[in-house]
């Protein structure tokens, strides 16, 4: 029997990034893929954002997959109507934010970098940018970080 275990380690974003910081908690997982422990969806107070599920980022070395960033991302709408029309088109956003993370995955040595924070950041801009018929977006903002390895 072969048990495996992942260790989710917080770090939070760079204040550069317009985002808030991480607790900084350490918290255990059990199996592949589960999603992070002790991480409460929290709704924003603010009526003109959205917070979207946790964006699954690949980390490997050498072409293999060794572990997992969650990326926890808020998207702002200009006005409260703007910001709902945005949850409703969630699933879009969701898909294009998915395919841009997979399609180039972080590598070990510099998944914990201010330069990977920033990356990510651009990468989920310039996906949601291409959604076709989605609402505009205002901005994008990095929550929180977390690192998961097996």
């Amino acid at each position: 029997m072969c048990v495996l275990a992942i260790a989710i380690t917080a770090w939070s974003p760079s204040p550069a990034l317009g985002s808030s910081a991480s607790s900084g908690k350490k918290a255990q997982s059990g199996g592949h893929g589960a999603a992070p422990a002790g991480k409460e969806k929290v709704q924003p107070n603010d009526p003109t954002e959205v917070m979207m599920p946790p964006v699954i980022v690949p980390v490997t070395r050498d072409a293999t997959l060794v572990g997992y960033l969650y990326v926890g991302v808020v998207l702002k709408g200009e006005d409260e109507a703007k910001a709902q029309a945005i949850g409703k088109a969630m699933p879009l956003f969701q898909d294009a934010m998915l395919r841009a993370m997979n399609s180039a995955p972080v590598p070990v040595d510099q998944a914990e970098t201010e330069a990977t924070k920033g990356l990510i950041l651009t990468r989920l801009e310039d996906a949601l940018r291409h959604v076709q018929g989605a609402p505009p977006i205002k901005s994008v903002q990095i929550k929180d970080i977390l690192s998961a390895s097996f």
